[in-house]
């Protein structure tokens, strides 16, 4: 999943990335803003994008970040 999302291949998500699929992958009718929020929870590190270890953390506690 990371991968497909991943589309310029630079081992990290950018926002706008993410933001194009979250609705494809996370299965939901998400509104913009619920999904940045998604995205600056998973950015843990702050620094604007997502790492595959930030990426398996966060979809491995989707339903904590969907409660925060």
């Amino acid at each position: 999943v990371f991968q497909a999302i991943d589309v310029d291949n630079n081992g990290v998500l950018s926002q706008q990335e993410f933001l194009r699929t979250a609705n494809q992958f996370f299965g939901e009718s998400l509104t913009k803003d619920q999904a940045l929020n998604l995205f600056m929870k998973a950015d843990s590190n702050g620094n604007g994008s997502i790492s595959f270890n930030e990426f398996v953390l966060a979809t491995m506690d989707q339903e904590d970040l969907h409660n925060q």
